[in-house]
């Protein structure tokens, strides 16, 4: 799989997969989240949203098993790979949690061709009045991940239809892609003073509501 060496690169989306986030997690109150995914080139364009999820507004644990079949029976047909997870957070815990990087440690250990494993936390709009994209990555840091932040980069689908409908059936109207694209400069900005600011070598402060997950445990490769 060919996505680089460097491993703090920006995050890349397509703009109709940032929408579909804004729409779905953007729009609901914290915590919901799903799961990101791409090819060769590592540029997400594919989201599916964790409709069944266990959540609460401090805690998110994926569903796992639709998630896996969703992988097992639609992504990895087509070769898509999973390299990431989404969700949102309450106001005022704007990144990562010690939880979140566990789990990213056990899903890098799954995918060990993976250098990196996306990770952004999402603000959502009904906590705090705008959808804001928070770019983080979590990396192999020995038997744990270290998380840090990069920046991003929006990339404009090939042929974008009016109107998309993300894996949970929740169609994105294209006031979401004005309303991403104003959000995408509070991004830029938070993803700099992030990176300008952060100790890479800091463990990130914890969420100590946050529910650790269970790693997928039917998505794996045969």
């Amino acid at each position: 799989m060919s996505m680089g060496t460097d491993t703090l690169r920006p995050l890349e989306i397509e703009t109709d997969a940032l929408c579909q986030i804004a729409a779905t997690v953007g729009g609901r109150r914290a915590e919901f989240g799903g799961m990101l995914g791409a090819g060769d080139d590592g540029v997400v364009r594919h989201f599916a949203f964790d409709r069944g999820a266990r959540r609460d507004g401090k805690t998110y644990a994926p569903d796992t098993r639709a998630l896996s079949r969703l992988y097992r029976e639609d992504w990895k047909p087509r070769g898509i790979r999973i390299v990431g997870f989404v969700h949102s957070h309450p106001p005022g815990t704007r990144q990562p949690s010690w939880a979140d990087a566990e789990y990213a440690a056990r899903l890098l250990d799954w995918q060990p061709d993976l250098d990196r494993l996306l990770m952004p936390i999402v603000m959502a709009e009904p906590d705090t009045g705008r959808f804001e994209f928070l770019p983080y990555v979590a990396l192999r840091n020995g038997a744990t991940a270290r998380i840090a932040p990069v920046g991003l980069r929006c990339t404009e689908a090939c042929a974008a239809p009016a109107e998309a409908v993300a894996t949970s059936g929740t169609p994105v109207r294209p006031r979401w892609r004005w309303r991403t694209a104003a959000a995408l400069a509070a991004v830029a900005f938070v993803a700099t003073a992030a990176l300008l600011m952060a100790d890479h070598g800091a463990p990130v402060p914890a969420d100590p509501a946050f529910e650790a997950p269970a790693a997928p445990q039917e998505a794996g490769p045969p």
